[in-house]
């Protein structure tokens, strides 16, 4: 997969350009994936912003962990009370 689109709000469009599967992925405020189209829903994907890939299906990255550090964070600063 490939990012296509850096939009202003931080949300970034990637395709793939094998089976057609277009996502939207947003880190802030937290982390929110919307599939705009499914393509190949049996596929096994890597992605890359330039440079070299990643594969999304074996390995996470602190990047995508970054927004739920920020959250337990927030929560252990905050207390545990009401959850």
């Amino acid at each position: 997969m490939q990012r296509v689109t850096a939009h202003d709000t931080g949300a970034e469009e990637w395709l793939c350009s094998s089976c057609g599967r277009r996502l939207l992925i947003d880190t802030q405020p937290v982390f929110n994936r919307a599939v705009l189209d499914a393509g190949d829903e049996y596929a096994t994907h890597c992605a890359g912003s330039g440079g070299g890939s990643t594969e999304l299906d074996n390995e996470v990255t602190l990047e995508l962990l970054s927004p739920w550090l920020k959250a337990f964070k927030a929560i252990e600063a905050e207390g545990y009370e009401g959850l």
